[in-house]
């Protein structure tokens, strides 16, 4: 795909290039890609990246001197996060190639699966000796395991709620149309929902023998590491990278692409805005160091 080819429909070219998939900063589709900036610092970042090789802009942005040295593809339009999400919508229902096409369901040996669980015939791989409890939804693009439990209204590979706005102000969703794994000796709890990757190379992960509680939420392009317990009501935002033996309590959130190393625990109901070191223990809202956390709950009662 070339910049030219949208021209009018999204943006205004400066300078022609060509991609092959759409991305934000943080993505790593590991080729060509497409990404938009709306401030000098993460422009310079866009700049610095390889991968990315167009770059839509706003007109103030658009004769920085980063910009015009890296040699990348410039479009320029009034809203560039609009434009974005707007043409990833577009290309999602309109060009061949884009979104993932999938193969024929495959379901493996021993599973007992409910009849009242909803599995499409394409886009599906259940491993082995996997239980599938009632009302379970598994959309295409889910990979799942074996030994895995998926307890009665899981959903695995559903959207997001991911939003942005019209430059009418009106509110409009964003596709996801990435992937899902799951690994061996997993167990999803009642009413959790895994969600799907948001671009067609971003898969959500769930290593293996981890267990997700009920209600919880795994957001677009998460992963979840081996042996971790993400409990009751808990959500972990959009890419986000949870390691291996880390506890997240009841109703505790994780705010969007942050690290959190591995053995760590958040206690319940903390919220997490900052990455957190392996070993960690951290509490509260904003969530600090438990034993800061301690000290001045302590202090607030005397």
């Amino acid at each position: 795909m070339r910049l030219s080819e949208f021209e009018g429909q999204f943006f205004e070219v400066v300078r022609d290039a060509e991609f092959e998939t759409m991305g934000i900063l943080v993505s790593d589709p590991k080729r060509p890609y497409l990404c938009f900036a709306e401030a000098d610092n993460f422009l310079k970042s866009a700049c610095a990246k390889e991968d990315i090789t167009c770059i839509i802009v706003t007109e103030a942005l658009a004769d920085n001197e980063v910009l015009v040295e890296s040699g990348k593809g410039i479009a320029v339009c009034k809203s560039p996060r609009t434009a974005f999400y707007e043409m990833h919508n577009w290309l999602a229902d309109n060009k061949e190639g884009y979104a993932n096409s999938y193969e024929e369901t495959t379901i493996g040996e021993g599973c007992i699966i409910h009849p009242s669980a909803s599995i499409p015939s394409h886009g599906v791989k259940i491993g082995n000796n996997v239980l599938i409890e009632e009302f379970v939804v598994i959309r295409p693009g889910s990979v799942i395991g074996d030994n895995v439990v998926l307890r009665a209204g899981v959903v695995i590979g559903g959207s997001n709620y991911s939003v942005c706005h019209h430059a009418d102000g009106k509110l409009f969703l964003v596709k996801q149309i990435g992937n899902v794994e799951i690994g061996n000796d997993v167990e999803i709890s009642y009413h959790a929902v895994i969600g799907c990757g948001m671009f067609p190379y971003n898969v959500t992960t769930v290593k293996s023998y981890s267990c997700i509680d009920t209600g919880a939420l795994i957001a677009h392009n998460s992963t979840i590491g081996h042996n971790t317990m993400v409990m009751a009501q808990s959500q972990v935002s959009g890419s986000t990278v949870i390691g291996n033996g880390v506890r997240i309590s009841p109703q505790a959130i994780v705010s969007n692409c942050l690290e959190v190393g591995d053995d760590v625990t958040v206690t319940i109901g903390s919220t997490v805005v900052n990455n957190v070191k392996k070993g960690q223990k951290v509490s509260g809202n904003f969530a600090i160091e438990h034993s800061k956390f301690l000290a001045w709950h302590r202090k607030k009662l005397r």
